[in-house]
């Protein structure tokens, strides 16, 4: 997993998540691609 977010359609399919986290955050990690956006504002 490389997107620190989940597409709906994947949660409803089902299946298990399971995260093992370390001592210290990776403030690396999904930061490649932002989640999209359902809105269509631009700020």
């Amino acid at each position: 997993m490389n997107n620190c977010w989940i597409y709906r359609d994947e949660i409803m399919n089902g299946g298990k998540l399971s995260f093992t986290m370390g001592a210290e955050p990776n403030i690396n990690w999904g930061i490649e691609t932002p989640p999209p956006s359902m809105s269509t504002d631009k700020q």
